[in-house]
């Protein structure tokens, strides 16, 4: 037995889904961090994708508690499990079926898991996808991790979700892009294009970098309309709250368009981050990130706040979710 907590925990996301299985998939491939992890998930789903995927000889589960003092230690082909939602039974997590019960085991994992975080009980989390719908057919009242994440982290401060201001970070090799704004429709993202809202994405980014990098990092912002608006043929946000937001920030500042902004970043394989007005252009093969731990990403789907006053003020979340 072994009273300090493993580097990991890794939440199995929407039980009716993948994760799952690529939960097991990962474990299998990575074994070494996987006996430093602690799966948090429904254990009779974890248990069909090990049947599934023809593991049943391979890997074999240890139910624990987080909330003991001391954690049993893990061996070659044994995962270390919290059950979540015992309850629920494995009737009513149909593959591929988006439901109430599903939802419910998913929000409940990521609930526990960052409290386990936010306690000093772990020292980060990764998690597999989550359905936003069967998050809402559940009652959750929110759409993805990322929220799920701030309103833990604001619970556990004592304080209202708006003093914890978080943003999603997409991460690549090349190139890592935060968000001003998530899940929202196309119409809401562009209302959410204030001076208000880019000044504190530009913020959080500049901080959150700043203390991974070592170093104050290069951000380029990118505009939001086409031509970045052409000066204000194809519209004015450009003109009048991007360029406005950015003088405030640096002085003096022109986005460029969005996809030479992107490009030349990938090109100079430059450490630089783009921060993007909004959350049209996305970048695909990387993790989102949900404020990073430690200046790793320890190959992690996401990754939760260790540190909570991290995010209040001086926020450091630059983060969630896949979201």
């Amino acid at each position: 037995m072994r009273t300090d907590p493993p580097a990991l925990l890794i939440t199995c996301g929407d039980p009716a889904g993948i994760g799952p299985e690529i939960v097991l998939q990962a474990c299998v491939q990575q074994p070494a961090w996987a006996q430093e992890a602690v799966l948090v998930g429904h254990l009779p789903s974890l248990e069909r994708a090990r049947s599934v995927l023809n593991l049943d000889g391979a890997v074999r589960f240890q139910t624990m508690d987080m909330n003991q003092d001391v954690w049993p230690s893990a061996s070659g082909g044994v995962l270390r499990v919290h059950p979540v939602a015992p309850e629920v039974a494995l009737s009513d997590l149909a593959w591929g079926q988006v439901g109430r019960a599903a939802g419910h085991v998913a929000g409940q994992s990521v609930r526990l898991a960052a409290q386990a975080c936010l306690s000093g009980r772990a020292l980060g989390l990764v998690t597999a996808p989550i359905h936003k719908q069967a998050l809402d057919l559940a009652g959750v009242p929110f759409p993805g991790h990322t929220e799920l994440l701030q309103h833990a982290s604001a619970t556990h401060l004592g304080v209202s979700v708006q003093d914890v201001p978080v943003r999603m970070m997409l991460a690549t090799p090349a190139l890592r892009t935060v968000l001003v704004s998530i899940h929202l429709s196309l119409r809401d993202a562009i209302q959410a294009v204030t001076r208000e809202n880019l000044l504190t994405t530009l913020r959080i980014t500049h901080e959150s970098e700043s203390r991974w990098l070592g170093r104050a990092p290069r951000i380029g912002v990118a505009g939001l309309n086409p031509h970045a608006g052409e000066g204000g043929l194809m519209g004015r946000e450009e003109l009048d709250i991007i360029v406005p937001a950015l003088q405030q920030a640096f002085g003096t500042a022109l986005p460029e368009q969005a996809a030479n902004c992107l490009a030349k970043q990938l090109v100079k394989g430059d450490q630089v981050r783009t921060a993007l007005a909004n959350g049209i252009l996305g970048i695909s093969g990387g993790p989102n990130l949900s404020t990073v731990i430690k200046d790793k990403t320890l190959g992690a789907i996401k990754a939760c706040a260790l540190d909570p006053t991290a995010l209040l003020g001086r926020s450091g979340a630059t983060g969630s979710t896949g979201n």
